[in-house]
C-alpha cells in the first residue's frame, strides 16, 4: 500500500510534507480499525468523565460520613478565657468620673478666688474709709486751728 517516495526536482518540499503526513494519518487509521474497542472519540471522552464523576461522588460520600463520624465521635475541649473586664467599671465612669473631679476643683478654685476678691474689696473699702477719716481728722484739726487763730486773733484784738 505504501509507495516509497522519492524527491524529485518538479516536487517542492511542503508538498512533500503533506504527503507525509496524509501517509502516516492513512497508516494510523488502518491499525486503529483492526483493534477493538471505541471508534467514537466524544463517546470515548464521555466515558471517562461519568468515570471521573463517580470516583468524586464516591469520594464527597466518603468525605462527609467521615467529618459526620468525627464530629460525632470528638467534643471540643476548647474554652474560652475568663472575661478580664469583668467586674471593671466601664470607660464612660471612669471618663464621668474624672470630668466631675476636675469640675470639683475647678469649683473649688473659682470659690477661693470669689472670696480673695471679696477680701481685696474689703482691704481696699478699708484703705479708702481710712484714707477719708485721715482726711476728715485733717479738715477737722485745720478748721480748729483756724478756729483757735481767730480766737486768739479776737483775743488779741480785745486785748489791746
Amino acid at each position: 500500500m505504501s509507495k516509497t517516495m522519492s524527491l524529485t526536482k518538479s516536487q517542492s518540499m511542503p508538498a512533500l510534507k503533506q504527503a507525509q503526513s496524509a501517509d502516516i494519518k492513512r497508516r494510523i487509521l488502518a491499525s486503529v480499525d483492526r483493534y477493538p474497542g471505541l471508534k467514537d472519540s466524544g463517546a470515548y471522552v464521555a466515558a471517562r468523565v461519568d468515570k471521573a464523576r463517580e470516583k468524586d461522588r464516591l469520594a464527597e460520600k466518603e468525605y462527609w460520613a467521615h467529618l459526620k463520624k468525627f464530629k460525632e465521635d470528638v467534643q471540643s475541649v476548647f474554652k474560652l478565657p475568663k472575661d478580664s473586664y469583668a467586674g471593671k467599671r466601664s470607660v464612660q465612669e471612669e471618663i464621668n468620673e474624672k470630668v466631675e473631679k476636675g469640675q470639683r476643683a475647678l469649683q473649688e478654685t473659682d470659690e477661693k478666688y470669689q472670696n480673695w476678691l471679696k477680701e481685696m474689696e474689703e482691704r481696699q473699702q478699708e484703705r479708702i474709709q481710712e484714707k477719708l477719716q485721715q482726711r476728715r481728722n485733717e479738715i477737722d484739726d485745720l478748721n480748729n486751728r483756724k478756729l483757735a487763730a481767730s480766737f486768739a486773733e479776737v483775743a488779741a484784738f480785745r486785748g489791746h
